[in-house]
């Protein structure tokens, strides 16, 4: 798909540099991801801009990710954007932690349920 492709390296061979950006508007599309953070790609491209949706309705989830090829792009995006407007809301922007920070199966263990009381 080639996002803001601007040709040139600045990658270190390893994997793109993924942001979350958080508190997006609802109606905020892929293309408006793309479209706020491409001026950011510089030393790289910008690999890839997705916002988050539900599997059933499709509908926004109110956040998405940007990759970037370089970590000084990346870097660059996340100063100019923490807290910039866009749609209409103030975004959060900061690098996502790997293996995509939050554990699923959130919930489960500790707690006993039911049965085996007092008596």
């Amino acid at each position: 798909r080639g996002y803001g492709d601007r040709g040139g390296g600045g990658g270190r061979g390893g994997e793109a540099i993924s942001l979350y950006v958080g508190n997006l508007n609802f109606r905020t599309e892929n293309r408006d991801l793309e479209h706020a953070f491409s001026k950011f790609a510089k030393s790289g491209r910008l690999v890839e801009a997705t916002v988050a949706t539900d599997r059933e309705t499709q509908r926004s989830r109110g956040f998405g990710f940007v990759k970037f090829e370089s970590k000084q792009d990346a870097d660059d995006a996340v100063a100019e954007m923490d807290g910039a407007d866009l749609g209409g809301r103030n975004i959060r922007v900061n690098i996502s932690r790997p293996g995509g920070g939050r554990g699923r199966g959130r919930g489960r263990g500790g707690g006993g349920g039911g049965y085996g009381g007092r008596g």
